[in-house]
């Protein structure tokens, strides 16, 4: 096989160790090799927008201890209608407290990532501070380290808020592998070496040889085709 030209010596050493120790996996060898991701600048997003509580949330929130577990099936029998009623209350009522609960906490996650912010700039994070790339959080200050949480303390609680450092992936990217031969950065040979041809169904192939032979290619096609089995939805009630 003809080798492409690229120099060892640009070959990061650890990558290069733990590929000559033998025990290792390309996942092991891509997080070894892969360059810190390019950050993009970014601002600030915009400060979150109050959680809205309808008249009807409200209400449902403040009787979800009430309805909160209020019947529980004894044995496999048939629901009496007082029993029915009770559950689809119960259901009801936490469907329509759950939203505005869930934008809340969205909201309050969301000022807590602020604060951290404004804190952190406190204490010297500025334009060369690290931002987060992607996500909720996308466009604040990535204050956190590995291993080492960023903390926001609270009085009268025993654990704080923290922003946990998490590490990026690393995965070979397919298509670029097809552009280094095309650049001519890896030869024909070195390309082949590292994929391999893969048949898969195609239907647009199946639809040419029914159009050729209806019957043969209508016969194929029964012996491999499943069907799923037909499942259900429960739906609750709206009140």
């Amino acid at each position: 096989m003809t080798t492409g030209t690229t120099d060892v010596t640009a070959v990061p050493s650890a990558a290069l160790k733990l590929a000559q120790s033998g025990t290792f996996t390309v996942a092991d060898l891509a997080d070894a090799v892969a360059p810190a991701a390019e950050p993009e600048a970014l601002g600030f997003p915009p400060l979150p927008k109050p959680a809205v509580l309808t008249d009807q949330a409200a209400q449902a929130v403040s009787r979800v201890s009430e309805v909160f577990g209020s019947f529980q099936l004894p044995s496999r029998r048939v629901l009496t209608a007082k029993e029915l009623a009770r559950l689809t209350d119960e259901a009801v009522t936490l469907v329509t407290a759950a939203k505005p609960i869930k934008a809340r906490l969205d909201v309050i996650a969301e000022t807590l990532r602020v604060h951290m912010d404004v804190t952190a700039e406190a204490a010297g994070a500025g334009p060369a501070t690290e931002r987060i790339q992607a996500g909720l959080a996308k466009g604040h200050y990535l204050v956190a380290k590995p291993g080492e949480p960023y903390k926001v303390p609270v009085p009268g609680f025993e654990e704080a808020w923290e922003q946990r450092y998490v590490a990026g992936g690393a995965a070979p990217n397919p298509a670029r592998l097809l552009g280094l031969e095309q650049q001519g950065q890896i030869t024909h040979e070195e390309y082949l070496s590292l994929t391999r041809e893969t048949r898969v169904f195609d239907e647009e192939k199946m639809a040419s040889v029914i159009r050729k032979n209806a019957a043969r290619g209508i016969q194929i096609l029964g012996e491999i085709t499943e069907r799923s089995s037909p499942g259900a939805q429960l739906v609750t009630p709206r009140k």
